[in-house]
């Protein structure tokens, strides 16, 4: 069958597929739009719902000092007895005042609140239709590459420029597919990357922890409880190094330029030796020892920072060539989308002469 029969036979179903996809391609923009504006408003309504539980606490507050002046008969027969009765009732009314003006603002803080759930019931019913039509459109977009694909598949020499522009869609596709993969990857090493480094933030925290103890140690401010928390903190230190190493090499597998965090110094702990044999002099080589693991781990964190900037640039660069492969992609389907769709209507119009296949016919004589 040639193609220009099998193109009057689908032309209904390309015709009736270009359609839904003229009428819907506005979708996936307008859906991106009310998601984001679903998104603004639920962040106002939860400060708005905040703010309207600290305006009730302000209300109860002033109300309830507004009563104790309405009620305190003892103040009020003291100012009195003072001479003092105008200015009580200035204290009352101000009170009062306050109270007022703390319902009024509540009033306030609720109506907002009423008028931004309204717009969000609205928003969201708004995003619920947009996913409608770009279901559609997706739907639409999917059977007609399904059908530009079965019919058009392998060589058409009868519609000029469709067999080098499938190709370049082809190449275009490789290059996108690729392309993502280094951001999918950029972004697993810089999540492995970040979880190593809050293990030697631990192990920070918890060597500056043993270095104290040490400190204190060193200067005879010693105890049992002393020595067991810093072998503790020594012991989480060597842990938390080892997960973070443990992270690092599991990112230079995926990413070769990833290197090493460097040497980490661990000081020992011998607790039974510092209760036995414990003196100036092993305490402050004890302390030493620390202060390396200290100086050392310092320096792994800031080779892993440095790792990490150096990452977060490559998948910035990954995340624009990714991009820039897409609009690529997205620019070769169309153009291969619409040299179909025009074979379609060279068809309809009888404009499209098939090749001649093999040598021309001979003549009889």
């Amino acid at each position: 069958m040639y193609i220009t029969e099998v193109l009057r036979a689908t032309a209904t179903d390309n015709d009736r597929l270009l359609k839904i996809i003229s009428e819907t391609n506005y979708g996936p923009a307008a859906l991106q739009q009310s998601s984001n504006y679903v998104d603004n408003l639920k962040k106002d309504i939860t400060a708005q719902e905040k703010l309207l539980r600290d305006t009730k606490i302000t209300i109860a507050r002033e109300e309830a000092e507004h009563r104790e002046y309405q009620t305190s008969h003892v103040k009020r027969l003291a100012y009195r007895l003072g001479g003092k009765r105008e200015k009580f009732e200035q204290k009352a009314s101000k009170e009062e005042q306050d109270w007022v003006e703390a319902v009024q603002r509540g009033f306030e803080v609720q109506k907002k609140l009423d008028l931004l759930n309204q717009n969000i019931a609205e928003a969201t019913k708004t995003c619920a239709e947009m996913e409608t039509v770009v279901a559609t459109y997706k739907q639409a977009e999917y059977e007609l590459d399904s059908l530009y694909k079965s019919v058009f598949q392998g060589p058409t020499p009868d519609i000029p420029g469709e067999d080098q522009l499938e190709g370049a869609v082809y190449q275009a596709t490789t290059e996108f597919n690729l392309a993502q993969g280094n951001v999918d990857k950029g972004k697993q090493v810089r999540n492995l990357l970040t979880s190593a480094m809050k293990f030697l933030y631990e192990a920070t925290q918890d060597v500056e922890s043993a270095r104290s103890n040490a400190k204190m140690d060193a200067f005879g401010f010693d105890s049992t409880f002393m020595d067991i928390a810093e072998a503790n903190a020594l012991s989480r230190v060597r842990q938390n190094v080892s997960q973070a190493e443990m992270l690092v090499t599991q990112a230079r597998t995926m990413d070769p330029l990833i290197g090493n965090i460097g040497a980490v110094v661990h000081a020992q702990s011998h607790f039974m030796s510092e209760v036995l044999f414990d003196n100036v002099f092993s305490d402050t080589k004890k302390y030493n020892e620390i202060k390396r693991s200290q100086e050392s781990i310092l320096k792994a964190k800031n080779s892993l920072q440095t790792m990490i900037e150096a990452s977060t640039g490559r998948l910035e660069v990954a995340v624009v060539e990714s991009m820039k492969a897409r609009q690529s992609l997205e620019e070769k389907r169309l153009q291969l989308q619409q040299i179909r769709a025009e074979a379609y209507q060279k068809a309809a119009r009888g404009e499209l002469v098939p090749v001649q296949q093999g040598p021309p016919p001979g003549y009889q004589w």
